[in-house]
C-alpha cells in the first residue's frame, strides 16, 4: 500500500519531458468519452489518437489500434 500513499512530485522538466500518446475510444461505456477528455487535459503535451471503438479496441480492432500504436512510435522523438 505504501506506493499508493506516498505523494507524486511531477514536474515539466521530468514527467513534461515525456512524450505522451492517448488513444481514446468513441463507444467505450466503462470510461466515457469525457471522462478521457479530461485524463488528456491533466497531462498537457499529450498526443491524442481517436478510434472508432470500445474499451478494448485490442479486441474489436487489432488492426486498427497497432496502425495507431505504430504511428504514435514513429513520431515519437529518439
Amino acid at each position: 500500500i505504501g506506493p499508493l500513499m506516498t505523494p507524486m512530485r511531477l514536474s515539466a522538466e521530468r514527467w513534461g519531458s515525456v512524450p505522451r500518446t492517448y488513444i481514446e475510444c468513441l463507444q467505450d461505456r466503462t470510461v466515457t468519452l469525457p471522462m478521457q477528455r479530461r485524463m488528456q487535459e491533466l497531462s498537457p503535451g499529450t498526443r491524442r489518437i481517436t478510434l472508432d471503438s470500445d474499451h478494448s479496441p485490442m479486441f474489436c480492432m487489432p488492426e486498427a489500434l497497432a496502425d495507431a500504436l505504430e504511428a504514435a512510435a514513429d513520431q515519437s522523438p529518439g
